[in-house]
């Protein structure tokens, strides 16, 4: 599966770019696939990339982007980085309530709650 998203990414460069919502979909499907692969750092990296689309484009506030930073909240987690993912917990947490998502944010929580208790003093 990884390596038809490569070629999907290689794909949408060429035509399109990655610079829509599209291109973060993708991104986020890949990173979601190398987490599930135990590919952290692939999966960090794709994140963070289609977080970065986000922000520049201004979207990030939206239920994608809240998603997003939850994602990379549990792949921090996943890398033992309890700030990271308190940090991306929290701010998908400021997402899922302004747009009013309970389900989303209750998960946010948790993630929050969790990488609290892993922060140093």
């Amino acid at each position: 599966a990884l390596d038809l998203y490569e070629k999907a990414r290689a794909g949408y460069e060429r035509t399109c770019g990655m610079h829509s919502s599209s291109g973060v979909t993708l991104l986020t499907n890949m990173g979601g696939a190398k987490q599930m692969a135990r590919d952290f750092e692939g999966a960090s990296a794709a994140f963070g990339e289609a977080l970065d689309i986000l922000r520049r484009t201004g979207t990030i506030e939206g239920l994608h982007g809240g998603q997003l930073l939850l994602n990379i909240a549990i792949s921090a987690w996943n890398q033992q980085n309890a700030k990271k993912a308190f940090e991306n917990a929290e701010e998908a947490c400021a997402v899922f309530e302004r747009i009013g998502h309970e389900a989303h944010l209750t998960q946010a929580r948790q993630v929050v709650d969790l990488a609290k208790q892993h922060l140093p003093a």
